[in-house]
C-alpha cells in the first residue's frame, strides 16, 4: 500500500512532483487528509481480500502536516489496512526541518519500523541553491534525535549531479552519511523534468550528455558504500537522468526494504491512496494500472470514482 501526501515545507528546484507548499495551502490540508481516509475506508470495506505486507507513507513530506492532523492521518488510515503480522511500515520524513520529537513520537507509537531522513546533500550551499529549507546541522540533529528515540532502521537519500556539485562534493556527502551508519542509503541521480524550476530556468541540453566525471563519481560512491558494509539491492532509472545513470538503493544485511523491492518487481499488487498515486494489479505476470488525479482539488472531489476504478482494476484478477 502506498499513501501519498502532496505537501512539502517548500518546493525543491529539481522537483516535478505535484507537491504544494504546506504553509501556503493550509486550507487544503484537512480536506485532503479526510479524502485519503475516505478513500481507504471505502476501498477496504468493498470486498478487497488479503493481507498487506508493506505500507509506505510518502509524498511530498507527510511530516509537513501539523502534529494533531498528522496523528489522525496515520491512525485513521492504518486502522483500515489489513496488515499481515510483521508488516513493514515506512515513513518518509524526508525533510529534516519537519522532524521534531512530537512527530517522531507519533511515528514510533504507530509502530513504524522504517524512517526516511533525506538530506540529498551535506553541503549547505547546495541546499540553498536547490531550495531545501534545512541545513546540514538540522539533518544531523534529526538523525541523532531519531536514534535517541529508538529508531533502528533509517534510510537516507543523496542525489548525484546537483547544481554546482562535482565528484569531490558528492563523495564528501556520501562519506559523511556512511559514517553516520544509517541502515540503508539510496543514491539517486538528478532527473531534470518538465515542471521543475531547473527546466523553467532553461537547463542546457548538454546536461543530458554523458559526463565522465559524474559517472566516475557515482562509481566511486558505490565503492565507498560497499566499503562501509552496504550492498545494492534495488535499482531503477528515471527519464532525463543525468548521464543516463540510475537510482540505486544500498542496505546493510537484513535491512533491504520490502516495499522498494516489490515496487520495482512488477510482480506484486499495489493499492495507491492519495492524489497522483497509482494502483497496480497483476495478471499473468502483466501489470495493469489506474492513476488517481494529480490535481488535489479534483482528487478530493472524486474519491468515490477512484475507489470504483480500483474495484474494476482488481476484479480482473479475482
Amino acid at each position: 500500500v502506498y499513501v501519498g501526501l502532496p505537501f512539502c515545507p517548500s518546493r525543491c528546484a529539481y522537483c516535478s512532483f505535484i507537491a504544494r507548499d504546506a504553509g501556503r495551502h493550509i486550507e487544503l490540508l484537512e480536506p485532503y487528509v479526510n479524502a485519503v481516509i475516505k478513500e481507504a475506508k471505502m476501498t477496504f470495506s468493498r470486498g478487497f481480500k488479503g493481507e498487506v505486507a508493506a505500507v509506505y507513507f510518502g509524498g511530498g513530506t507527510p511530516t509537513s502536516l501539523p502534529a494533531p492532523l498528522f496523528e489522525r492521518y496515520l491512525d485513521s488510515v492504518l486502522k483500515l489496512i489489513p496488515l499481515m503480522p510483521g508488516a513493514e511500515l515506512t515513513m518518509e520524513a524526508g525533510r529534516p526541518d519537519t522532524i521534531d520529537e512530537e512527530k517522531l513520537a507519533i511515528i514510533r507509537d504507530k509502530k513504524f519500523d522504517r524512517l526516511c531522513i533525506n538530506p540529498q546533500t551535506m553541503r549547505d550551499e547546495t541546499l540553498r541553491v536547490i531550495g531545501r529549507g534545512h541545513t546540514v546541522e538540522e539533518t544531523l540533529r534529526a538523525y541523532e534525535l531519531a536514534r535517541n528515540m529508538g529508531f533502528r532502521d533509517i534510510n537516507m537519500d543523496i542525489i548525484a549531479g546537483l547544481p554546482g556539485e562535482g565528484a569531490s562534493e558528492l563523495l564528501e556527502s556520501i562519506i559523511q552519511i556512511a559514517e553516520l551508519a544509517p541502515e540503508s542509503i539510496t543514491l539517486h541521480t538528478l532527473a531534470v523534468k518538465r515542471g521543475s524550476a531547473l527546466i523553467e530556468d532553461e537547463v542546457p541540453h548538454a546536461l543530458f550528455h554523458p559526463d565522465e566525471a559524474l559517472i566516475d563519481a557515482v562509481e566511486q560512491s558505490h565503492d565507498c558504500l560497499r566499503t562501509h558494509g552496504y550492498a545494492p539491492y534495488y535499482l531503477y532509472r528515471q527519464r532525463n537522468c543525468r548521464s543516463g545513470l540510475e537510482n540505486t538503493g544500498f542496505a546493510k544485511i537484513g535491512h533491504a526494504s520490502i516495499y522498494n523491492v516489490a515496487m520495482m518487481s512488477d510482480a506484486v499488487p499495489v493499492l495507491g491512496f492519495g492524489s497522483g498515486s497509482t494502483s497496480k494489479a497483476i495478471r499473468d505476470r502483466q501489470a495493469s494500472r489506474v492513476h488517481n488525479p494529480k490535481d488535489i482539488s479534483v482528487y478530493i472531489s472524486r474519491v468515490e470514482e477512484q475507489v470504483e476504478k480500483k474495484r474494476a482494476l482488481f476484479s480482473i484478477v479475482k
